[in-house]
């Protein structure tokens, strides 16, 4: 498989995901739907950097490490926006924004805006991080906590947090009652715990 067949059928197997959970709702269009369609595969996405930082052979036969780093940071990106898509949707479709399920899913979108800001200011090397303003910021917090790159680098791995969290908030939605939506709720079941496999895996082998 090419680099390009491999980035798109990344970024195409959410659709997959999102039409089971879609075709469940008994509506193909309309708000609720797209509402739908947006909170899973920002999901299946999101779970997809387990496997992604797990960096499998075969993926490397692919993808260069680099690369892998680069979809791995692009993802959540992707994510934050069509997240608040999603809540802004649900709430237009009339749905409660108070219940424990859309509470979790609130508080897991600060915690991946705060995850992603973290990231490009302490881990990335990027434009941004050569700035010298944003430098200068790095270097006083880097010192004020004491912190070094392995450190902030441990820090990060707790981000797998995030997708437990957000797997209970999906599996929350009515439309992951398996009697209502089989398909769907077995596929990405099935996603997710393979995406939580391959990174214990990956974490009980050791970095290759």
């Amino acid at each position: 498989m090419k680099k390009s067949g491999f980035v798109i059928l990344w970024f195409c197997f959410p659709f997959f995901t999102s039409f089971l959970y879609m075709s469940s709702a008994g509506s193909s269009w309309g708000v609720y739907p797209l509402s739908i369609a947006l909170g899973v595969y920002s999901y299946t996405l999101l779970a997809g950097q387990l496997f992604l930082i797990s960096r499998p052979v075969w993926l490397q036969r692919i993808l260069s490490v680099k690369e892998i780093l680069t979809l791995h940071s692009a993802v959540p990106l992707i994510v934050l926006v069509l997240s608040l898509v999603h809540r802004f949707l649900k709430e237009s479709a009339g749905f409660s924004l108070e219940t424990a399920q859309a509470i979790i899913g609130l508080a897991s979108w600060f915690f991946l805006l705060l995850v992603i800001v973290a990231a490009l200011l302490l881990l990335a090397n990027t434009f941004i991080t050569k700035n010298k303003f944003i430098k200068n910021i790095k270097d006083r917090v880097y010192s004020a906590f004491k912190l070094s790159y392995s450190k902030v680098r441990a820090s990060h791995n707790m981000t797998v947090l995030l997708a437990a969290v957000l797997c209970v908030h999906v599996f929350l939605s009515s439309l992951s009652d398996v009697s209502f939506n089989p398909a769907g709720t077995f596929v990405l079941f099935a996603w997710t715990l393979f995406c939580f496999v391959s990174y214990i895996v990956y974490r009980i082998r050791g970095r290759k």
